[in-house]
């Protein structure tokens, strides 16, 4: 998470479009969720465009499906 959260608080200091590519991702807790559930509004009220690529891993990816976190995102 704390990775994430670096990328995220420099992120915000850009402008345009940000992308967080979740491919080569093998776990996802719930610090994780918050985080880039909080970055992504953070962007959308600056009026910035977001993107999230789901983890490539199906298991990963079918459990973020099932938990509804994928809506949020």
């Amino acid at each position: 998470a704390s990775d994430l959260k670096n990328f995220f608080l420099q992120s915000i200091k850009r402008t345009g479009k940000e992308k967080l590519v979740l491919n080569d991702v093998t776990a996802f807790d719930v610090a994780s969720a918050q985080l880039t559930y909080l970055w992504k509004k953070s962007l959308e009220q600056q009026g910035r465009p977001v993107s999230i690529s789901l983890p490539k891993d199906e298991s990963l990816k079918d459990l973020l499906e099932k938990t509804g976190i994928t809506k949020f995102l």
